[in-house]
């Protein structure tokens, strides 16, 4: 190997090294996460256009609670007049400007502290919650509902207001069975906060103080988090939490409340093309980002470099986007120096991504189907004799059309895993069942079957790691490792040796004992 490539990759490191030093040793950004101060950034980020009118966004605002503490909170507001208000439901932020014309993005960032013992405070004197605005047949059917559940429950042990709760979930989401005087109502239920709002509303007229609660689950970073919905129950000065999907009385203590009622959480006045987004990132620690805040009135050039600094939502592309190269670097020392065979460079990366939201077991499960599938459909291609870019578009289709099935008869069952399939890189997939079937046919059914069990394999090694926490937080504090990761790359591509599975096939070369 040439002086250069060597004097390359000291540099390299010794750039690497010297800039982690440097922030871990000086700045005291901490190597390990820790866990006593971890905190979760929360983003709420609003676009619409305006034509000229006097524009008005109202927003709700997130509340210190009994499951976690705002610690920070900052508002972008892109020339816009801010106001904060109190209103039923909790807080909220007020944005307007008037005549305004073009397009324009409002954001409130926040960061929450979870705390570790809930505690419910008693209230002697609840807050009034406002009912749903109901048509007569809907009356009429909500009184029958209650009626029906009360005759379930006159002979049940449990207490009333559970056994109301468990009775009014099974006749809302009983849609097989549904009883036509019912039917006003439960033709409402078509998603989970339709769900909660109407049970709300039941309970309450079954002489129940009964509340929605909208919130997120602080357990995962995501770009565009879902809400939750859930409803609390005054009863004993407490509010009980009742959550729908488990039919319990106790809701996680990673759920955290954004505001309550039946408000919609964005309203707007005069502003058209409206689009929301929620984006949650976790926080490895108070103690970074008070770090990384002295490292921008120290140094420029560090301050302006720190990931914290960027949009939450940027914040949660960079934490994946930095560990891919090193899932290359490992698929490249697996194929350059192992010898496992896969198909195509980066594939099996591309499938590890994909892992991430169906977990590794089913998303090896599903994708075996589907290439299963596939490579059934290219056999019947093969008679058609089609030429090769034909042959790929409807090699192409075909998984398309395969991914939708999966994914309508996964949401028929209630099969949430099935659902993520879509995520596979379609591409990807076409390319994997195209080369597979090349292989097979010009090399037999083993090799086919080892270069694809052999993606497999690199694909879940990958996996476990671009989804171990504490590489995910290392790599985000300290992106300079990537410096090391292209020096091994660099190292890695000079390698021109045996690769260790082709040991037991040349050894007998080197000692000079074949023919």
């Amino acid at each position: 190997m040439s002086l250069k490539i060597w004097l390359l990759v000291i540099f390299l490191t010794c750039l690497s090294f010297g800039i982690f030093f440097y922030k871990h040793k000086v700045l005291s950004i901490p190597i390990f996460p820790e866990k006593s101060t971890e905190a979760w950034a929360i983003e709420s980020s609003i676009s619409f256009k305006t034509d000229g009118k006097n524009a008005k966004v109202s927003v709700f605002l997130p509340s210190s609670s009994s499951t976690g503490e705002i610690v920070t909170e900052n508002f972008i507001s892109d020339g816009f007049g801010l106001g904060k208000i109190i209103s039923e439901g909790g807080r909220r932020a007020v944005w307007t400007r008037s005549k305004s014309l073009g397009e324009f993005e409002l954001y409130y960032q926040a960061v929450i502290k979870p705390i570790l013992k809930v505690k419910h405070l008693k209230i002697k004197k609840p807050s009034q919650t406002e009912d749903i605005k109901l048509s007569n047949s809907q009356k009429i059917a909500a009184e029958a509902i209650i009626e029906r559940a009360n005759a379930i429950i006159r002979r049940s042990k449990v207490a009333r207001l559970d056994a109301l709760c468990f009775a009014l979930v099974e006749i809302l989401l009983d849609k097989n069975s549904i009883s036509e005087q019912f039917k006003p109502i439960v033709e409402k239920i078509d998603s989970p906060k339709n769900e909660a709002k109407y049970l709300a509303q039941l309970l309450r007229m079954a002489g129940f103080n009964a509340r929605l609660v909208h919130g997120i689950n602080l357990t995962k970073t995501k770009r565009n988090a879902s809400l939750l919905h859930w409803i609390e129950i005054f009863e004993k000065e407490t509010w009980r939490p009742f959550n729908i999907s488990t039919k319990q009385f106790s809701i996680p203590d990673t759920y955290f409340p954004w505001w309550r009622g039946n408000s919609s959480l964005v309203e707007t006045d005069g502003v058209e093309h409206q689009a929301h987004r929620i984006s949650v990132v976790k926080q490895d620690s108070l103690k970074v980002n008070s770090a990384i805040s002295r490292a921008g009135k120290n140094s420029r050039v560090l301050g302006s470099l720190a990931l914290t600094h960027l949009p939450y939502q940027t914040q949660a592309v960079y934490r994946l986007i930095l560990l891919i190269p090193i899932g290359a670097l490992v698929v490249a020392f697996l194929r350059n120096f192992v010898g496992i065979k896969t198909f195509g460079t980066f594939m099996p990366v591309l499938i590890a991504l994909a892992f991430r939201e169906t977990t590794l077991l089913w998303g090896l499960v599903l994708f075996v189907a589907v290439i299963s599938l596939g490579l059934i459909v290219r056999t019947v291609l093969d008679r058609l004799q089609l030429l090769l870019v034909p042959r790929l578009t409807a090699i192409l289709t075909t998984v398309i059309m395969i991914l939708v099935f999966v994914s309508s008869i996964s949401q028929h069952y209630g099969f949430s895993h099935g659902l993520s399939v879509a995520l596979f890189p379609i591409v990807i997939l076409t390319m994997t069942i195209e080369r597979m079937s090349v292989l097979w046919e010009e090399k037999g059914f083993s090799a086919s079957l080892q270069t694809a069990v052999g993606s497999l394999l690199v694909a879940s090694l990958v996996y476990l790691v671009i989804t171990n926490e504490f590489l995910t937080y290392f790599v985000f504090v300290f992106p300079e490792v990537l410096l090391i990761n292209l020096a091994l790359s660099i190292l890695l591509g000079r390698y021109t040796g045996y690769r260790l599975l082709e040991l037991k096939r040349f050894r007998a070369l080197d000692f000079g004992g074949a023919v």
